[in-house]
């Protein structure tokens, strides 16, 4: 993407300077945050327009899936919904508040606006592996979720065109 790039060389800047100052210990907020905005303007300039399902999806979990340039997702080092709510962020309060918790989240246009989701790590693993090479019965089967404690998260991933059919 046209992003990717002036995020890998934020990321590495950021690495560099938090090093050289020697406040690494805010590191992991600082790429966060700018991990959040790349995800985030991923999401802003999608090219594709979001639009729900107008009639109930059904799952055919014998079909092979893959993620939409709709969808954007990531692990985050504090709770994602931080990034998301509070805006400008104090580094230095944020990592005295804060408790470091690892976080998996999908960032993505809904139609009207960017929203962040965090979800549970086994449905990141989910999505992560939505490349469209395994069936998804294959894919959940690799993160030992059965069919049915996963067909509200997978039935909201195709209403939304977050996920497609290959």
């Amino acid at each position: 993407s046209y992003t990717e790039k002036p995020y890998l060389l934020q990321k590495q800047f950021l690495k560099y300077i938090f090093k050289q100052k020697q406040k690494e210990k805010y590191l992991p907020a600082a790429l966060d945050l700018c991990k959040f905005h790349y995800l985030y303007s991923e999401a802003l300039y999608s090219d594709l327009y979001l639009e729900k399902s107008k009639k109930p999806q059904i799952i055919e979990f014998q079909k092979k899936y893959k993620k939409s340039p709709l969808l954007n997702f990531g692990i985050f080092n504090y709770d994602v919904n931080y990034y998301a709510s509070q805006g400008i962020i104090d580094i230095r309060q944020f990592i005295k508040s804060k408790k470091r918790e690892e976080s998996f989240a999908l960032i993505f246009f809904n139609g009207s606006e960017i929203e962040t989701l965090s979800i549970e790590k086994p449905y990141y693993k989910i999505v992560e592996q939505l490349k469209g090479h395994k069936t998804l019965t294959a894919v959940l089967n690799s993160v030992n979720i059965k069919e049915a404690d996963a067909d509200g998260f997978i039935s909201f991933l195709i209403e939304l065109n977050l996920i497609i059919p290959v």
